[in-house]
């Protein structure tokens, strides 16, 4: 995603190799033909695919060491590695959108289902849902467990 919220297109498709630094050069080289392209001069949210197999401490640690100032990132579930601009998340967007509508805590709900969402969860316990299927993390940090969307909207309408 782009700084302007227009682009939510993928800026260019990466080839996954298992050398941190393959990944490295490929990313900074399509990367840098894209933004021109396009006139694009920031990057508010990256989302890196893998596959389920891929162990993805070593590229956490790359991409940490790299671009660890500017981005939090964080293995949002079983196929993709999230990186946000520091101090921006789904919380920061909630706390946001609260404060500009004067909306109270039980005003309030979220759903999610991935460990992207358990800042969220944590700021919005009481009114939490995760699905079911959501990883353990995320089932662990909201209060409420569903199976689905219909579920919550008949929870909160009875």
């Amino acid at each position: 995603y782009t700084n302007d919220c227009t682009q939510h297109q993928p800026l260019a498709r990466f080839h996954h190799h298992h050398q941190c630094g393959i990944i490295q050069e490929v990313c900074e080289i399509n990367a840098k033909e894209a933004f021109q392209q396009r006139n694009i001069k920031e990057v508010a949210k990256l989302l890196i695919y893998l596959d389920e197999k891929t162990d993805d401490k070593p590229i956490l640690k790359h991409l940490n060491s790299v671009y660890g100032e500017k981005y939090s990132f964080i293995r949002s579930n079983h196929m993709f590695i999230e990186g946000l601009c520091k101090g921006h998340s789904k919380r920061t967007g909630i706390e946001k959108y609260m404060e500009i509508h004067h909306l109270s805590f039980d005003q309030c709900y979220c759903a999610g289902d991935a460990d992207n969402d358990i800042e969220m969860f944590e700021y919005l316990y009481e009114n939490s849902y995760c699905m079911k299927a959501g990883t353990l993390n995320a089932r662990n940090a909201a209060k409420h467990q569903v199976d689905n969307l219909a579920e919550i909207i008949h929870l909160i309408t009875k």
